[in-house]
């Protein structure tokens, strides 16, 4: 079982990604971490939360871009 916490790093990083992505693409990274946080609830509670993460920062990028 994976068990790696999101870090401060994972974060700047996620930030400094999606700045750098098309809306179609922050779209499909938003919906791969839903899908890959689906994927692990029940099973690994830590993961399902990265990925929750990693979506949510994307998701902030695309927040900002279509306001």
């Amino acid at each position: 079982m994976i068990s790696n916490p999101a870090t401060a790093n994972d974060f700047a990083k996620w930030e400094r990604e999606a700045k750098r992505l098309s809306l179609d693409s922050l779209r499909y990274v938003i919906n791969d971490c839903h899908e890959a946080a689906q994927a692990m609830r029940g099973w690994n509670p830590e993961r399902e939360g990265f990925y929750i993460d990693q979506g949510s920062t994307f998701g902030q990028e695309l927040t900002k871009r279509t306001k």
